[in-house]
């Protein structure tokens, strides 16, 4: 099916993603409450617009792993990903490769590795919306909301709550001054 623009297996027994080589005009996926573990399969949908993945039902002890060669296939297309409640774990460095993602959502996981954020923020340049509560990252970085703001300069929603202008503005000005070293000089 070639043509094929939109596929829907929601609430399926499906385990992979696989068979979708031929589909380079597949525009939305939706694959939502079913056990795939691996996000994989993904290297030739270069039109994909929208995944969404959300409650994989996995085994015990399993975890929800990336595949960068699907990261990279889908990275210049890819403007929206959920990936809630999937057991995904580790760090959010990988979606970096994301850059045309303007909406991230991977609420309720394991995500608690802070390496990497800051590169991952600037990859996506064009995210508006971050969803990550839930997740252990929140708790191991102090001042996480600040933090995730002073990264991405794009982001209008973090965590299903508003970035006011103001917020932006006073974090800038706060950090500047903390910063401080020559920060008043010859500028």
């Amino acid at each position: 099916m070639p043509q094929l623009e939109s596929l829907n297996l929601e609430d399926n027994l499906v385990r992979k993603i696989e068979g979708l080589e031929g589909q380079q005009r597949l525009e939305t996926l939706y694959l939502s409450r079913n056990r795939i573990h691996k996000l994989s399969g993904l290297q030739f949908c270069c039109s994909l617009r929208v995944l969404q993945m959300n409650n994989q039902k996995l085994m015990s002890g399993e975890h929800f792993e990336l595949d960068l060669d699907s990261l990279a296939g889908i990275s210049d297309s890819l403007q929206e990903l959920e990936l809630n409640e999937v057991k995904l774990k580790g760090q959010i460095q990988p979606f970096g490769y994301l850059r045309s993602l303007e909406t991230l959502k991977i609420a309720h996981n394991m995500v608690d590795a802070t390496d990497g954020l800051e590169t991952a923020l600037m990859g996506m340049h064009s995210l508006r919306v971050l969803v990550l509560k839930g997740n252990p990252i929140e708790t191991r970085l102090p001042k996480f909301r600040d933090m995730i703001l002073m990264h991405s300069q794009s982001i209008e929603e973090l965590d299903d709550k508003p970035v006011l202008m103001h917020e932006r503005q006073f974090l800038q000005e706060f950090y500047k001054r903390k910063g401080g070293k020559g920060s008043g000089k010859g500028n």
